[in-house]
């Protein structure tokens, strides 16, 4: 089946709770703040062991809410009743402290998920002699 990844502008402020409001109806939402990615990889405390080299193409993109919808009558079900919600939401706005919650609606085709997870796991050395590497990885 194909998707539908539904993204809408919004600021840094307004970002989480933008996600809560529409996780309500979509089951879930991600956040894109270019600033935070940007915060957390210069984080020394930070314990992440990988960060996409996409989220540092473009960072003067806008903040964004994303979610993602099957492609199909259910998923077009779950578009409608977030454009509901976001219309009321776009009632209250009138002083844009919730940015322009403009919305762009894209196609994507189906990925095999159960391998592409793969691409983001690469070997790692561990000092001079030691090597961690995926079983899928050629030595």
């Amino acid at each position: 089946m194909d998707y539908l990844k539904v993204s809408i502008e919004t600021n840094s402020a307004s970002a989480e709770l933008l996600a809560d409001a529409l996780a309500q109806i979509t089951g879930g939402c991600e956040i894109d703040d270019p600033a935070t990615v940007t915060q957390w990889a210069e984080d020394a405390r930070s314990r992440w062991d990988y960060l996409g080299t996409e989220l540092f193409e473009n960072p003067n993109r806008p903040v964004t809410v994303n979610y993602y919808v099957g492609n199909d009558e259910a998923g077009q079900n779950t578009v409608r009743q977030a454009s509901l919600e976001l219309a009321r939401i776009k009632r209250s706005n009138s002083s844009g402290q919730w940015g322009t919650l403009a919305v762009r609606i894209m196609p994507m085709e189906n990925q095999d998920w159960e391998t592409s997870w793969r691409a983001y796991f690469k070997p790692t050395p561990i000092g001079k002699r030691l090597m961690i590497m995926p079983s899928w990885e050629q030595a």
